[in-house]
């Protein structure tokens, strides 16, 4: 990969324009347009919830029900999310104003919007800011600088992603044998939290404390972060008790990527030692994401599921249960390489002295902040 200069007109072909259309502030950029000189082929990333605002069921259209897009619009102050049939309708409006004015189809216009949730958009501010854009177009680097800027909300800095690849003549694609990298299993089962809006039954939580608790010689625990509820403390202490040989390694504070999680971690540390198990703490540079299980030498779990209040009571998360030996055996190696790179955290929340790991450090800026987070976040912890 090479890094280029430039935004989203780096690569060829590609125009944007921006515009102060008025959509809540006045004087203030707030509509960017993207626009490709031919008709480009479309894929998106969508959200699974089943809230999903105006804009994204738009997309979602175009994307899935069309051949191509061309054009995207988008503005910033109001979301066009909760907003209904009204705000629908707004999409279509747009893109029909854009298709008008570029004479594309209004099937190739993608939109969206940024911004107040709840708010209904001023439409004709909108068809008047497309309208205004269309003469702006232009590919240099300042334009597309321009509409990222247009996007912002309580973003500090735009936000322009670019690397092309160079001196790539053809497409090397891995020579893999499957049958060689697959091994057989047993028994493979979903687990899910339930999908409906807000609060959840911890469905996925039980699941895997049920699981825990069958088994003979160990549990392996492998999660980002920890934030209890008073269910889970009692959950995980009531495995402990049954299995021994159980530990967990979770990000330290310094190498944690989630600020509120290690604020509340560092206020709560004491009640997970309380439980039993044997905690360590990963001292990589970056954090490890991993949320996964080992029960036995026969049962792996891989999945979403942080064990955490959120993951717990508020988001759809899920699991995949394993039942095979190989599959576990691989998932254990990766574990263990893990624990290598980890101390063990001693009942008085000193770590364990290990010559070969090194503890990671935290600079004061976060640490002041981690602080002062850990009380404040305590009313918000299922949001942790």
């Amino acid at each position: 990969m090479k890094i280029i200069t430039g935004g989203v007109t780096a690569a060829k072909g590609f125009q944007a324009a921006s515009t102060a259309a008025g959509i809540k502030y006045q004087g203030r950029t707030d509509m960017a347009m993207v626009y490709s000189e031919k008709p480009c082929v479309a894929a998106g990333t969508f959200t699974t919830n089943i809230v999903k605002a105006a804009p994204v069921k738009w997309d979602q259209e175009i994307v899935y029900q069309h051949p191509s897009a061309q054009v995207i619009i988008c503005n910033s102050g109001i979301a066009n999310a909760c907003t209904g049939e009204e705000g629908f309708s707004y999409c279509r409006a747009t893109a029909k104003a854009a298709a008008e004015t570029l004479n594309v189809d209004e099937n190739s216009v993608l939109v969206a919007s940024t911004g107040v949730i709840g708010m209904q958009l001023p439409i004709q501010k909108l068809a008047d800011g497309v309208k205004a854009m269309v003469p702006k177009l232009q590919g240099t680097l300042e334009a597309g600088n321009e509409a990222a800027k247009a996007i912002m909300t309580t973003d500090t800095k735009e936000k322009e992603v670019k690397r092309l690849r160079s001196h790539v003549k053809e497409l090397r694609i891995p020579d893999y044998d499957y049958q060689k990298i697959t091994v057989p299993t047993k028994k493979t089962t979903l687990v899910t939290n339930p999908t409906t809006i807000y609060g959840k039954e911890p469905i996925v939580f039980e699941t895997l404390k049920q699981l825990m608790l069958q088994a003979n010689q160990k549990v392996f625990i492998h999660t980002p972060y920890a934030v209890f509820s008073k269910e889970m403390y009692e959950g995980i202490s009531q495995v402990k008790e049954q299995v021994p040989d159980t530990t967990m390694i979770l990000n330290s504070i310094a190498s944690g990527d989630n600020i509120c999680a290690s604020a509340d971690y560092k206020k709560n540390r004491s009640e997970i030692l309380d439980t039993g198990i044997s905690l360590y703490e990963y001292m990589g540079r970056h954090s490890t994401h991993g949320k996964s299980l080992i029960i036995d030498d026969d049962i792996a779990i891989v999945g979403s599921y942080n064990l955490d209040c959120r993951s717990t009571y508020v988001d759809t998360e899920t699991m995949l249960v394993v039942h095979g030996q190989e599959i576990t055996k691989q998932l254990e190696e990766d574990f263990n390489g893990l624990k290598k790179r980890s101390l063990q955290v001693k009942k008085d929340g000193s770590y364990q002295k290990n010559k070969n790991v090194k503890e990671s450090t935290i600079d004061g800026r976060k640490q002041g902040m981690i602080k002062v987070l850990s009380y404040i976040i305590q009313a918000f912890r299922y949001l942790a």
